[in-house]
């Protein structure tokens, strides 16, 4: 039998702040350095194999976008308040 070449050890990802930068709702992540926490959906998400691909990923989901929505209403709707005088 021929011998198998030794796997290649897969170099992970981790957070970076140009990521908080691009994306005000992703931070660092408590679990370790290759998660990144978002605040909208209150998730932590593994960006070890992907990094920005992953959150570009976890973006399009749709309890990403539902939750995006609510936040943005809400956005909204606190600023004419405070505009307003409520």
């Amino acid at each position: 039998m021929a011998a198998h070449p030794p796997k290649k050890q897969k170099i992970m990802q981790k957070f970076r702040e140009d990521y908080s930068k691009e994306w005000n709702f992703i931070t660092k992540s408590k679990l370790s350095e290759c998660h990144a926490r978002c605040s909208i959906c209150d998730t932590d998400i593994k960006i070890g194999s992907g990094g920005c691909a992953d959150l570009e990923k976890h973006i399009k989901t749709p309890k990403q976008v539902k939750f995006t929505k609510i936040y943005t209403l809400c956005i909204i709707i606190l600023a004419k308040r405070r505009f307003i005088g409520k």
